[in-house]
């Protein structure tokens, strides 16, 4: 795997895992069923140790959207709120146009969604609504969703969000211009600095022409007052290759890296994943060979899961402070196919700790959520 880093990204090299010097036992890992039989599961742990979690339930092509909350010290969730108010507005099909989760300032819950066929005028799928609501109150309620497209019109591959302390909510997703076909799509962003009230109308990411695969799926968040988003690009209909961008902060300017290099005439169809610890930003994504693989932002520190007789899919990244790592991903899924879930836990100079481990059939059209709540990984599927 080649990296080419650019400058934006060194100034991280000397605070990531700086704290991850000496070695410590490995965190232990609880693997947990996603609630009420639902899928696509997405976690996020708060400062106090909650692991915050967002499923879909519902035929694949249209169904809804819940929110439950593992407080830290509890055994399992609290009972779940839906999340969508108009009935069958979210997509799950194609796995990687699920819904995203992020909690802000004040503990508000920023959830964004590709909004289903239900939402949007029949045979116009270039109408397909950016979706996007909070909540306000801890997850006990959500406000009515509203799309957050202006112009940017032919979302595919769902989108992404981050929201950081300041109240910063920035939600992102890719379009390109009637007719123009991979080559001409980009990345757009959107930015709230009132905590989601309110969004300005949405600007490319990046001035950089790399195209964007259509249908892979893309990831952001928010570590280090900064913005981060990943997506896989289709620079010349061929070229699919990873790439990290990060804002300045208070700007909407993103610069970017390459990670990783595809070559091929068709969408693989990919799922990548961004995980932070302090200064600290994982990055995971899928390669070429069917590997599923990492990288620490700013560093020279990467691992990798070579695969075994199938593909690995849908990686998820989690870091905790003292550097371990742990990626977590499905075995042999497909189009309508379930797999197997799996993972690897790596120290803090990512060489893997033990086993592969593999457990449990997964549901069709899922991935797994990696989260760490301060004492744990918890893996959901």
């Amino acid at each position: 795997m080649k990296i080419i880093t650019s400058n934006f990204i060194h100034i991280l090299a000397a605070l990531a895992l700086g704290s991850a010097a000496g070695a410590s036992p490995s965190p232990e890992v609880i693997v947990l069923r996603t609630p009420d039989d639902g899928i696509q599961p997405v976690a996020e742990a708060d400062t106090a140790g909650n692991v915050h979690l967002l499923y879909f339930r519902g035929e694949p092509a249209h169904g809804n959207l819940f929110y439950t909350v593992r407080r830290q010290g509890a055994d399992q969730f609290e009972p779940a709120v839906r999340v969508n108010t108009q009935d069958d507005c979210a997509i799950a099909i194609g796995t990687i146009r699920g819904a995203q989760l992020a909690i802000g300032r004040d503990g508000y819950i920023h959830v964004a969604w590709m909004g289903s066929s239900n939402t949007r005028p029949e045979k116009e799928h270039h109408l397909t609504p950016m979706l996007y609501t909070r909540s306000i109150d801890g997850g006990k309620t959500f406000e009515p969703e509203r799309n957050l497209i202006t112009e940017s019109y032919g979302l595919d591959g769902g989108g992404a969000i981050a929201a950081d302390s300041t109240g910063r909510v920035d939600v992102f997703w890719h379009a390109g211009k009637p007719d123009s076909g991979e080559v001409g799509r980009q990345i757009w962003v959107t930015r709230s600095s009132d905590d989601g009230k309110t969004f300005a109308k949405e600007v490319p990411a990046w001035d950089e022409s790399t195209g964007v695969c259509g249908c892979c799926g893309m990831t952001a968040g928010a570590s280090a007052g900064r913005s981060w988003v990943m997506y896989r690009a289709a620079t010349d209909k061929v070229n699919r290759d990873i790439y990290l961008l990060g804002s300045d902060g208070a700007t909407l300017k993103f610069s970017g890296q390459k990670l990783d290099q595809w070559e091929t005439d068709s969408c693989p169809m990919s799922a990548m994943s961004l995980g932070f610890s302090g200064n600290a930003t994982a990055a995971a994504w899928e390669t070429k060979e069917g590997d599923v693989a990492y990288t620490i932002a700013g560093t020279d520190l990467h691992g990798r899961v070579p695969h075994d007789k199938v593909k690995r899919k849908y990686p998820d990244v989690a870091l905790a402070p003292d550097g371990h790592t742990l990626l977590a991903w499905i075995d042999g899924a497909g189009w309508n196919k379930g797999g197997q879930l799996s993972w690897q836990m790596f120290d803090s100079k990512a060489n893997p700790i033990g086993q592969l481990k593999t457990i449990g059939d997964s549901a069709v059209w899922t991935k797994p959520a990696a989260v760490y709540n301060g004492d744990a990984f918890l893996i959901i599927y």
